[in-house]
């Protein structure tokens, strides 16, 4: 009696010191949590505010250089005012005098001057000498011919401003243009304060365009420019500029809140910085504002917000810790909170599916974590989102040896129409290639090959010439074998399709560029280069850019180092899809907790009581023949599954497999143990430590796969 008395009282004092152990360890992972959360937002603050002091400064750089720009083109319209003010220019010689200053000038689209009813001469009622550019040349013409100016608001505001003013975008009624001007009254000499009419240099919102799209604004962030009165000069969206449609109006159309309070802004002549909604994308954005003083316009930059945060890998690991530590605080706990050192059948049970609950929403979260940040393209090269980092790459890497002067550019352009995967490694491809280049270029025959293309069928469906540029088009089709290196992953994996793009013919002083103005946008998830109604079943694309990729042929190709050193850097476009989740979760996951819960069900059924046995029939071999059935289909739904991904490597949802093989295995093994043997681990209160760490077990080995693989 004395002997079992201590027995009971070691047991207890055992019992109280792990309950105490499991306290401490609560304590300390709970607060590790806490910890680790606390840091995590301190990190993702700290990581904000750099990113937006960032943003703020590029907008801030990018409307001094606007504004120097337009600096440059203010004087041009002020000189020749003033030499129509001072005499020195008389009307009969203002037509030679706008021509070259049109020439002198390449950002200017038009010049021109506008005389009040009857100002130049009492028998003259308009006067209006403009010069216009008109494809490769400068058309010269009188604008009181095609329409009485007298009538127009840029007129009439230019001589009620009294002084240099920017006007609002408008349609030229001479060239039929989209322009916004500047205007600068002149005034006759002997009287310098009544204007006698207006000289004015137009800007097409063709050229702003381009000027604004070729500002260097990194990969995920584009501009645009607005007027004082808010009307789009420049945007991605072309629409918004053929429309001369206002910010205000672009915001009530999408219910944009923050795009509203951005165009408040704008028309105070304030600096603004809102969140929003890209128009082009979709994304959540960071908008900024920045006046542009000499015209009284706003440039606008707009950065993709989930692009310029933490690294998807490095947000994503800070909030794995966190869940792993809160997971342990929560298992722990739930062994507290259902007394599991009571060891009753009702406290360990609780205990059970608690765990069994905590492991799945470990792995649920896992999956969530990896869809929502996902890993970023680690693809080696350069890669194209602008002119400004083009012409960067350019210089430092076009140079051969046997020509030290830059090489000829060939603007290559690529349109992805069709898109699906083959078998494992095949990718098949239908699009329209095109290729621009200067028509003094005779030694260049124009062509593409696609040197990880197996099969390539090309034709030549356009050819003309523009602006002395010859322009060539051709469909093509195309089947790339692709080695697909995230599918270890698998369902959470990414392809990477790459379009590598030559010259036809080796060329030493000629290079391919991305031809960049023929995209509305390019940063990497407005898909340039793709048609928007593109379908790729059970995928979804992600981004698309150019890059130059380094490329080592191991070979000279018996035309010398020249050749070697100018074909180092290859063109090339590379795509990026995401696998959806939903289909490969039916077809691989489920099947896994279906023959996973049949599993449990055989294991739950085994019992030596003869009630149980006379309700659920108990056999031995009749688990065995039950584990035999389901290990086929799993067998088959493997080897499916690696037919399917042709990965080289066992992929992440294989390993679930192998957890699977290894339950059936044991639920087989205990029946036999269970049946034959009359005492040991299996027969412990009716087999209960099997039914008990079943689930933890199989889930607890799934998550550490997942953390594994998806960590």
């Amino acid at each position: 009696m004395d002997k079992q008395r201590i027995k009971n009282i070691i047991a207890e004092q055992v019992k109280a010191r792990t309950f105490q152990m499991i306290t401490l360890l609560a304590v300390f992972f709970g607060l590790a949590a806490v910890a680790l959360g606390i840091q995590h937002i301190v990190n993702q603050r700290r990581v904000l505010r750099d990113a937006k002091s960032t943003a703020r400064r590029i907008a801030i750089e990018q409307a001094r250089i606007i504004t120097a720009r337009l600096e440059k083109l203010t004087p041009v319209a002020e000189q020749i005012a003033a030499d129509l003010s001072s005499g020195a220019l008389k009307p009969e010689n203002a037509p030679a005098k706008l021509k070259r200053a049109l020439e002198e000038t390449p950002d200017l689209f038009e010049v021109g001057l506008a005389y009040l009813p009857f100002a130049k001469s009492p028998s003259v009622r308009l006067f209006s000498p403009h010069a216009s550019r008109n494809g490769t040349g400068i058309n010269e013409f009188q604008l009181e011919q095609h329409y009485d100016y007298t009538t127009h608001a840029w007129f009439k505001d230019g001589i009620a401003a009294g002084g240099p003013h920017w006007g609002e975008p408008y349609l030229g009624g001479g060239t039929k243009t989209l322009v916004v001007g500047y205007t600068v009254p002149f005034y006759r000499k002997d009287d310098p304060k009544t204007p006698i009419g207006v000289v004015r240099t137009n800007l097409s919102l063709d050229q702003i365009h381009r000027i604004i799209s070729s500002l260097g604004l990194g990969e995920t962030g584009y501009a645009f420019l607005l007027s004082r009165k808010g009307v789009y000069l420049s945007d991605p969206v072309e629409d918004y500029m053929r429309e001369q449609r206002t910010i205000l109006e672009v915001a009530r159309q999408h219910d944009d809140e923050g795009r509203k309070r951005l165009g408040d802004k704008v028309l105070a002549g304030q600096s603004g910085e809102e969140e929003g909604r890209s128009g082009v994308t979709g994304q959540t954005t960071w908008m900024f504002t920045e006046p542009v003083p000499i015209s009284g316009w706003s440039l606008g930059t707009v950065f993709m917000k989930n692009e310029m945060l933490l690294e998807p890998h490095i947000l994503r690991r800070s909030l794995t810790r966190i869940v792993c530590c809160s997971m342990i605080f929560l298992l722990l706990l739930s062994v507290l909170w259902f007394r599991a050192h009571e060891d009753t059948d009702r406290s360990l049970w609780h205990t059970v599916v608690a765990a069994s609950v905590i492991s799945l929403a470990g792995i649920s979260v896992m999956w969530w974590m990896t869809l929502h940040y996902p890993d970023r393209n680690g693809e080696v090269g350069v890669h194209i989102y602008g002119n400004a980092n083009l012409q960067k790459f350019l210089a430092a890497n076009s140079k051969s040896l046997a020509n030290p002067g830059p090489p000829q550019q060939v603007k290559t352009g690529i349109f992805i129409r069709t898109m699906r995967f083959g078998t494992s490694n095949d990718v098949l491809l239908t699009g329209t290639m095109w290729q621009r280049y200067d028509s003094k270029l005779q030694e260049f025959t124009p062509g593409f090959i696609i040197p990880n293309a197996e099969t390539l069928e090309v034709k030549e469906t356009y050819r003309t010439n523009q602006d002395d540029r010859n322009v060539v088009g051709w469909d093509f089709k195309a089947t790339l074998r692709e080695p697909f290196e995230g599918a270890i992953k698998y369902p959470f994996d990414r392809a990477m399709v790459r379009v590598r793009i030559a010259p036809k013919g080796f060329y030493k002083d000629i290079v391919l560029v991305p031809d960049l103005e023929s995209y509305q946008l390019l940063v990497p998830t407005s898909l340039p280069g793709t048609d928007k109604s593109l379908a790729l079943p059970g995928w979804s694309l992600i981004s698309t850019y150019f890059i130059y990729s380094p490329v080592d042929a191991g070979s000279k190709f018996g035309l010398g180092t020249a050749l070697e050193q100018s074909k180092s850097q290859e063109l090339g476009f590379t795509i990026i899809a995401q696998r959806n989740f939903l289909d490969p979760f039916v077809s691989s996951v489920l099947p896994i907790i279906v023959v996973a819960s049949l599993l449990f069900g055989m294991l739950i059924v085994g019992s030596k009581q003869s009630d149980k046995i006379a309700a659920t029939g108990f056999k031995a071999t009749d688990v065995l023949r039950a584990s035999v059935s389901l290990l086929f289909p799993v067998l088959v739904a493997q080897v499916n599954l690696r037919s399917k991904i042709g990965s080289s490597t066992i992929i992440y949802i294989e390993y679930f497999y192998f957890v699977l093989y290894t339950a059936i295995l044991g639920v087989s093994t205990n029946a036999l143990l269970f049946t034959l043997k009359g005492h040991g681990f299996s027969n412990y209160r009716d087999n209960i430590i099997p039914k008990l760490i079943f689930w933890p077990s199989l889930l607890g080995a799934f998550f550490g796969l997942t953390l594994i693989f998806l960590y």
